[in-house]
């Protein structure tokens, strides 16, 4: 997260809330806080101790069309698959249904600074992390 960002109470809650699904076989959900056991699995099945989610969708939480936000999300797809990182693809989208959900990564084995980095350089808010607790966090 940027530290310099004002970031709303109601907006920080809404990302807490929000279910990051996974598209893997089987498909499964982190949420903020909650141990995941599918993660902790495929950490363990890449041999990697680290994740984050993260997309390039709408920076800052201004809304963009869908061909600017396509473009962003490519280039960070791009520009993970140049660090050599593997990742899976998934989508952030709060239970509400709201808004629509946001399509991201998980990027395994990528380490904290690296994803803050990119989490910058794509003007996220926030992301979400897991070490080799599998309890993801913002």
């Amino acid at each position: 997260m940027n530290n310099e960002l004002k970031i709303s109470p109601e907006l920080w809650q809404a990302y807490e809330e929000t279910d990051f699904i996974v598209f893997s076989d089987p498909q499964f959900t982190l949420r903020i806080g909650k141990f995941s056991e599918p993660l902790e699995q495929l950490l363990r099945s890449k041999r990697r101790t680290t994740a984050a989610f993260l997309t390039a969708f709408n920076p800052y939480s201004q809304p963009l069309t869908k061909e600017e936000n396509t473009a962003k999300q490519d280039q960070l797809i791009k520009d993970v698959e140049l660090r050599g990182l593997h990742f899976l693809l998934g989508i952030g989208q709060h239970p509400s249904q709201q808004w629509e959900g946001e399509p991201s990564l998980l990027i395994l084995g990528i380490g904290l600074e690296a994803a803050k980095n990119l989490g910058n350089k794509y003007e996220q808010n926030a992301f979400v992390w897991a070490d080799s607790t599998c309890k993801p966090r913002l």
